[in-house]
């Protein structure tokens, strides 16, 4: 939380402005996807689904209509769930999977040709069923993270729509979401 919080919250304020009133919203465990409740005051009738044990309590009064925790095991450290996207039907045993009107994901790493990581499998593969759920996916990096290989691989530029970080991308990386049709927002 401590690590450039001066960016995660522009970049944060930023993605919350993606956020329509009605949504479903996507948010993984992190501290810039935590940034963002902070900016949803203004908002009603969301429906938010989260692995951030954090954003429950954190949501404004009278924003959501619905909040839902998925995942299984708790990482301490980061107070984030991993598992699956999934909710056990009525009868306890078929997962049903969900979709979002909008998924916003933090990363821990972005790599000059566009590659989206973090540092564990588990959570890799919860990050990758919440970008295939969201119909739009906005993907959040402060400037740490950018020109960085992460060991587990979420997703690449072409699965995504909009990126938002804090400073000017690399050469490459610029070129990589050009190609990609991403939309790169610099929250400044």
């Amino acid at each position: 939380m401590a690590d450039h919080p001066d960016a995660k919250a522009r970049i944060a304020a930023r993605a919350a402005g993606y956020v329509r009133d009605g949504q479903t919203v996507v948010l993984n465990g992190g501290t810039t996807t935590l940034a963002v409740v902070n900016h949803l005051t203004d908002r009603r009738d969301l429906t938010i689904v989260t692995n951030n044990l954090m954003i429950p309590p954190a949501l404004p009064e009278g924003v959501a209509r619905g909040v839902y925790v998925v995942g299984g095991s708790t990482r301490m450290r980061s107070l984030a769930t991993v598992g699956r996207l999934r909710f056990p039907d009525a009868q306890g045993r078929t997962s049903l999977a969900v979709s979002a009107d909008l998924a916003i994901v933090g990363v821990s790493t972005v790599s000059l040709d566009g590659v989206f990581g973090v540092s564990n499998l588990r959570e890799a593969q919860l990050l990758r069923e919440m970008v295939d759920a969201g119909r739009t996916v906005v993907v959040l990096a402060d400037s740490s993270k950018l020109d960085r290989t992460g060991f587990a691989h979420v997703c690449t530029a072409k699965e995504i729509d909009v990126f938002i970080t804090d400073a000017v991308l690399p050469r490459p990386l610029t070129t990589a979401f050009a190609r990609a049709g991403v939309q790169v927002v610099l929250a400044r």
